[in-house]
């Protein structure tokens, strides 16, 4: 009897050429020019976040059933299923993740008020990706709000999860970084605009492609 092949399963950061290729190969160079350009269109300026983040939706549970094929588009039946209700529920999980950190911004006493924010964001920022997975890809936006889901998911990704915290670190520096090229309204920032939208679209692929990676673990059926 033949053996069959076995494919490695190589984890993203091995493999970053083709991780930050990803945003510009299939139909998402498409997409990042429709973004681009409806932001200067001021009837479409504001719809345009939440297409990004629909998209980034899509891109991330395409990526968690096959992180080597080109991102495409949604299917025109399949949006309300496969592009709005992910949509919410990436709303909701980023509202679960950073609720502390906002309260204690808005409401909470001066008194060792960096330290105690900064605890805050970090916190959020570790527990947002196994928030937006499950509530994304796996449908299950309440069951988050179980601390024990969620060190379950965390444990069962290991380390693979350490790294890709340290990745939507590393988009977050990047995004505040552009952003504030963004707005100075030169040449330059026209790209680093173009560049927010290229940098959405990778670090939503490293987040679905991370389920990949670790599908023996974490058994999600993607």
């Amino acid at each position: 009897m033949p053996i069959a092949e076995v494919h490695a399963i190589r984890p993203f950061w091995t493999e970053l050429p083709a991780v930050f290729l990803y945003a510009l190969r299939g139909g998402s160079p498409f997409v990042l020019l429709f973004l681009f350009l409806g932001s200067f269109v001021p009837i479409f300026a504001w719809t345009i976040p939440v297409f990004a983040a629909a998209y980034g939706v899509h891109v991330t549970r395409c990526s968690a059933s096959d992180p080597y094929s080109p991102p495409d588009f949604p299917e025109p039946g399949d949006i309300l299923v496969d592009f709005l209700f992910p949509l919410f529920r990436l709303l909701g999980a980023s509202l679960v993740a950073f609720s502390p950190w906002l309260l204690y911004w808005q409401f909470g006493p001066d008194v060792l008020d960096p330290i105690v924010q900064t605890l805050f964001l970090v916190l959020g920022m570790t527990v947002y990706p196994a928030i937006v997975l499950n509530s994304t890809i796996r449908n299950r936006l309440f069951e988050v709000l179980v601390p024990a889901d969620l060190a379950r998911t965390m444990r069962s990704m290991g380390l693979d999860y350490l790294a890709l915290v340290a990745a939507f670190g590393i988009f977050m520096l990047a995004w505040k970084t552009t952003g504030r090229i963004a707005a100075e309204g030169d040449a330059p920032a026209l790209l680093m605009r173009l560049t927010k939208f290229y940098l959405l679209v990778t670090v939503f692929h490293v987040l679905g492609r991370s389920v990949w990676q670790t599908r023996d673990r974490i058994d999600w059926g993607v």
